[in-house]
């Protein structure tokens, strides 16, 4: 809304969580983040983006995130719209797409947000399934599990327990 008071309050506000809950916890962290400084316009789209998958509007998501893919300088940004890419992408059942922007997202050198790449993995692993490029997706579902260090670990743990129980029955 442009109201850089009310906005680092509210920042101030997130470490105010239940840190036993991984939301409440990576909530903390990003505020601690934008409270010490503004988020550029780019990091701003790049959450509204997102937030269409989340509302199922995956053609509108893909559309947002690929304009904003030409227009963002940092690699940590350039990462996070390709994984957000993926999943648009498979939400609307193009796999190979889904599993390109998985592999883009890996492949971007970057210190930050290190829920990326161990998410991208599964995205690349769960496309590759799909694909029928078994293969493809025993390789990224290893390199997923190999991760240790980042947000959200029990969400991932358990979208990987069932892609392996899907790969089993087949």
């Amino acid at each position: 809304t442009g109201d850089r008071n009310k906005a680092e309050e509210y920042f101030g506000m997130c470490g105010t969580g239940n840190m036993d809950l991984e939301d409440d916890v990576y909530a903390k962290r990003r505020g601690s983040i934008y409270s010490k400084r503004t988020l550029a316009e780019s990091e701003s789209d790049l959450i509204r983006f997102a937030n269409l998958i989340d509302d199922a509007k995956y053609k509108a998501a893909a559309d947002s995130l690929n304009s904003l893919l030409t227009r963002v300088k940092t690699e940590k940004l350039k990462a996070e719209i390709y994984f957000h890419l993926s999943e648009a992408s498979y939400m609307l059942g193009n796999f190979s797409e889904s599993a390109e922007y998985a592999v883009n997202a890996v492949s971007v050198e970057y210190n930050d947000e290190n829920w990326v790449k161990p998410f991208a993995y599964y995205n690349a692993a769960r496309a590759y399934h799909h694909l029928k490029d078994f293969i493809s997706r025993d390789k990224y579902l290893d390199q997923a599990e190999e991760n240790n260090e980042y947000d959200y670990q029990s969400v991932l743990k358990n979208q990987l327990y069932v892609l392996k129980r899907e790969s089993k029955s087949l």
